[in-house]
């Protein structure tokens, strides 16, 4: 393998290193000196390396003449990919606890109504983020890198605000009826639902134009084994409907909607979301977030006549437990890790990773809420999770 030629004084030692330094520096001191006075100049780089082409492959160790890819001294890119990988595995861990911490807020004595579930959550969230700001505050302006689009800042401004805003109603779609969905199916069910997402995703790029991987298709049979299994197992659940029938539960099509909703979401903030600043561009979601719940709650507040959103407020610190871990855990802490996560992982790679949630959702909710999930809807939900990775692979050029 002939060596390439030295960019800097730095890389030369790495030509010359082993027994043969003096004759392969003297080789290219002699080919330097030569093309030099040559006047023909179109064969300096044969001139210069031809002497340096036969000893290569004593140069260079024998691991070294067949490796290939980015190499960093004591395995330090290895070392961030793991890290990577651990990273994202946290923050499936975190989302899958999200539903079994919203179920365990319902299961205690006078639960709040799932706007003010969410209202209460939604400004926690706001809360978590505030050390972020400030950190970032503290931090020296990193220089951004100028694209095509660029703007003045008020416009920039203007445009993170419609951002934000768009982002938030997305969310609120997806949160709001699964909140609401919780209500009436188990939280591992309602993750394999929410799980559909992936599915959905690439459904809404073809509807803008976009060309799909033919495993998408793939990934959609799938998804809808899945669908149809989880639907058999409500039936047999349920005394009104035949075991043949094929027929969603209420819970089930608000959890589907949400689902969707968070596909929607997904897909628009990946078109925008590199523009802005990640730390301001969610705390700003989540502010508009918080008061669209506000907006929520207080409407249903006038509609049923001033009624009490939440009567055990006062006497159930467990349900505050749970609903502060649910905005610092999956709500805030996991936004950041997975921020860091994706620096270094792909997105295929990041995809099939978070596509564990509904696993851990299961293993929480049978764990802490002595939630039991049947053998027909581990089924369904394993044929969704297949869908999910099949959906990711080879998405990536």
């Amino acid at each position: 393998m002939a060596p390439q030629p030295p960019q800097d004084e730095e890389q030369q030692p790495l030509l010359t290193s082993g027994s043969h330094d003096s004759a392969t520096l003297k080789s290219y001191d002699t080919a330097v000196s030569t093309s030099s006075s040559s006047g023909d100049h179109g064969n300096d780089d044969d001139a210069v390396w031809e002497p340096l082409a036969a000893s290569s492959s004593l140069e260079l160790p024998e691991h070294e003449q067949h490796s290939s890819g980015p190499k960093t001294t004591g395995g330090g890119y290895s070392s961030m990919i793991t890290k990577g990988h651990v990273l994202l595995l946290i923050v499936a861990i975190l989302y899958g606890s999200l539903n079994v911490a919203l179920r365990g807020v319902y299961a205690q004595p006078d639960p709040p109504k799932a706007s003010a579930l969410s209202t209460i959550r939604g400004w926690m969230a706001v809360l978590c983020f505030a050390p972020f700001l400030l950190h970032q505050r503290h931090q020296p302006q990193q220089p951004q890198q100028p694209t095509s689009t660029a703007t003045s800042n008020s416009n920039n401004n203007n445009g993170l605000w419609k951002v934000a805003l768009e982002l938030a109603i997305w969310n609120f779609g997806a949160q709001a009826l699964v909140n609401v969905g919780l209500l009436y199916i188990p939280s591992a069910r309602a993750a394999f639902f929410t799980q559909l997402s992936v599915v959905m995703t690439p459904g809404l790029s073809a509807l803008a134009g976009h060309k799909l991987h033919r495993n998408v298709g793939m990934a959609c049979v799938f998804a809808l084994i899945g669908l149809v299994l989880l639907c058999k197992q409500h039936n047999s659940d349920s005394d009104n409907d035949s075991p043949g029938s094929f027929t969603l539960g209420f819970g089930d099509i608000l959890t589907l909607c949400g689902a969707l909703s968070w596909s929607t979401y997904i897909y628009r903030l990946s078109a925008v979301g590199g523009h802005y600043n990640d730390v301001h561009l969610q705390a700003l979601k989540n502010i508009m977030l918080a008061s669209l719940y506000t907006i929520w709650c207080l409407v249903e507040f006038f509609w049923t006549g001033g009624e009490n959103p939440w009567m055990g407020w006062s006497s159930s610190i467990l349900a505050w437990v749970f609903l502060f871990y649910s905005a610092l855990g999956p709500g805030c802490v996991a936004d950041v890790l997975q921020q860091q996560g994706q620096a270094t992982v792909t997105a295929t790679v990041s995809n099939i990773i978070l596509s564990l949630e509904p696993v851990f959702t299961a293993i929480f909710a049978r764990l802490l809420l002595g939630e039991y999930t049947s053998g027909m809807e581990k089924l369904g939900g394993c044929m969704i999770l297949l869908a999910a990775i099949v959906a990711t692979l080879g998405q990536e050029e």
